[in-house]
């Protein structure tokens, strides 16, 4: 499918068009700003999909053996029963975590009735109802290693029989907390939010229903029996929120935790408005988002938040502008120009590039091949003004993060020859000059506190292009005079005050007609005096000319009209 519509096609065909038949140059549009647009083969695509298929079908043996081999040591233990707490515990929370809940519920039965478990133990095995095995197993296979889609198919698995199992456990734990509280209120304790915590957890990846009773039922009874809240808590209920797609109200309770508790804000609430801003496509929420954490620095994005925002992105690429387009290469397509841009600030976060996951890296990647400057390219610029509109787009929006891939390159010039000698085939080292491009000068070479004193504008010189770098610095000091400031009347306070610069609105326009005191009034009868007083003396002259001149004074003179 062809993504340019050669939009900017000129309406008169030039000389060369007339003579060969053919464009005489490239049309340039504004999808393919600066960069040069390409991509991979049929054969390299196959390639690369058959890799992402080998590597699902890693995940899924692995998770096969895994279940395998738990179903082993189950119907051993059945055999022959595990005499060690640890080892029981241990092996009940993996086959929660692979989702054989049924399976685990017969020993936390057991250990619960028998009184062996400590609340901590309840917090692992509630939070192992997730099923955390078989979600990176969704992950890595269905999914498509993307995060919301996991949390989806998840809750599909036996979602509603695990709330249930969870439910029933956290009501098993609160019973025994109790117990071992005494008098005290179970309520009261810290063990009781970790309870409540590892409970939201669970219901995350139990399917619609439940997800949308963590922040409507779970958060409110949790209020109700004084249970405190931890951010932990907060984290949950805004990624609830945001994933059964209410991010108005998620944005609210991360907006709350941000002004309450500043110290506890995490990078998984951001996270989760990533998250529900991609499900609902505000793919402008999620730069600003992307943005606000890349310019505090804190918290600190994780992988997690590049692989979210990297998706936003490519999702709002794929996303046509309307139903009808939908056969023609969207405009969106520019949105991968981005790309590079992310790079450059998960460098700069620290995030490796090698965390992002399979399907994620292909698309970076296929936007890296579109929209990626080469230094070999850098050089071939052409200098059409779509090109540097596009630049000083990005400028503006402060999307100029890649540019420091364009900074201190320098191009070798072809050997100068000397005439004298020909057999010299280059020049002495010395000699030749490498033009350096956006160099910053070193700061001995800068005046003191230049940043505070000054203000230095990049300018772009008109007189010798062709020579080494085309920009210079302007600096220009804070207390400098203007360079015109002879030529500029001075502004008193009398002018402002009495001046035609700030006249009075309500004296002007068609009032001047009406009243008979207007502003000026003076100076206008004046000027009209003094016009009509012009214009006859300049007729009088005329008719003197006339008069005078020899032509008219024999036939039809204005004399001798007059005499008549």
């Amino acid at each position: 499918m062809q993504l340019s519509q050669n939009v900017a096609r000129t309406t008169v065909p030039s000389y060369y068009h007339i003579r060969t038949n053919l464009p005489q140059r490239k049309p340039q549009n504004q999808w393919e700003g600066v960069y040069y647009y390409s991509g991979i083969t049929k054969r390299q695509q196959h390639v690369v999909l058959l890799q992402r298929k080998r590597e699902r079908e890693v995940y899924l043996r692995q998770y096969n053996q895994h279940v395998a081999s738990l179903r082993r040591q189950y119907a051993m233990h059945h055999e022959k029963p595990l005499d060690s707490l640890p080892r029981r515990l241990l092996l009940a929370t993996q086959l929660a975590s692979c989702g054989m809940h049924r399976e685990a519920a017969t020993f936390v039965d057991a250990m619960h009735h028998g009184k062996e478990l400590r609340v901590m133990d309840y917090v692992d095995l509630i939070s192992s109802l997730r099923a955390s095995d078989l979600g990176t197993c969704i992950l890595h296979s269905e999914a498509a290693c993307d995060p919301a889609l996991t949390f989806k198919l998840l809750g599909d698995n036996a979602g509603e029989e695990r709330a249930a199992e969870a439910y029933r456990w956290y009501d098993m734990a609160m019973s025994a907390l109790g117990h071992e509280c005494g008098g005290l209120r179970p309520e009261s304790t810290m063990a009781a939010s970790h309870l409540t915590n590892a409970l939201m957890r669970t219901l995350l990846t139990c399917g619609y229903a439940h997800v949308k009773a963590i922040p409507e039922a779970v958060y409110d009874r949790m209020g109700a029996r004084g249970i405190s809240p931890t951010a932990s808590t907060y984290d949950h209920v805004v990624l609830a929120l945001a994933l059964i797609g209410n991010t108005t109200e998620a944005e609210d309770v991360f907006r709350f935790v941000r002004h309450r508790h500043a110290d506890h804000v995490t990078i998984r609430g951001y996270n989760a408005l990533l998250l529900g801003s991609r499900e609902a496509k505000l793919f402008d929420r999620c730069d600003g988002l992307w943005q606000e954490l890349v310019d505090r620095r804190w918290p600190r994005a994780n992988p997690l938040t590049a692989e979210l925002y990297l998706r936003s992105v490519v999702d709002h690429s794929y996303t046509p502008t309307s139903e009808g387009l939908q056969r023609f290469g969207s405009v969106h397509v520019v949105e991968k120009k981005k790309v590079p841009i992310v790079l450059t600030q998960m460098d700069e976060l620290g995030i490796p590039r090698t965390h992002l996951s399979g399907p994620l890296r292909d698309e970076v990647e296929d936007a890296l091949r579109k929209f990626s400057i080469y230094r070999n390219r850098f050089y071939e610029w052409g200098r059409a003004v779509k090109q540097f509109d596009f630049i000083e787009f990005r400028r503006r929006h402060g999307w100029m993060y890649d540019l420091h891939l364009m900074k201190n390159t320098t191009k070798m010039l072809p050997p100068i020859r000397d005439p004298s000698k020909p057999d010299a085939t280059m020049a002495s080292a010395a000699m030749v000059e490498l033009p350096a491009f956006f160099t910053e000068r070193p700061p001995w070479e800068r005046n003191a506190l230049e940043s505070l004193l000054s203000v230095t504008r990049e300018r772009e010189r008109m007189d010798d292009v062709r020579a080494g770098d085309i920009y210079y610095d302007e600096v220009k000091r804070i207390h400098e005079r203007s360079s015109t400031w002879m030529n500029e009347v001075p502004e008193t306070r009398y002018d402002q005050l009495y001046g035609i610069n700030h006249p009075d609105v309500s004296k002007i326009g068609i009032r001047a007609h009406l009243e008979v005191e207007y502003t000026n009034r003076k100076e206008v009868m004046e000027k009209d005096a003094a016009l009509v007083r012009k214009s006859i003396r300049r007729g009088r002259r005329l008719r003197h000319r006339v008069e005078v001149s020899r032509t008219h004074r024999n036939e039809g003179s204005l004399t001798a009209k007059e005499g008549k």
